[in-house]
């Protein structure tokens, strides 16, 4: 669900261990334009997995 861009990013960096510096030259793109990505990357992601969380406690609740 994230952009192309973002979770380009994020898969370098977490999955496959790159730094920033890395995943800049890389990818042809600035240091800082990556550390944007990175953060709301990373903000996106953290949202929807609280939402999913919610989700599930509200479905889990409604089982009884």
């Amino acid at each position: 669900q994230l952009p192309a861009a973002q979770r380009q990013a994020l898969l370098l960096r977490h999955a496959l261990g790159y730094s920033v510096i890395e995943i800049a030259e890389l990818t042809s793109v600035p240091v800082d334009t990556i550390k944007s990505r990175l953060l709301f990357g990373l903000r996106a992601l953290r949202k929807s997995i609280r939402r999913d969380s919610f989700v599930a406690r509200a479905i889990g609740g409604h089982r009884g």
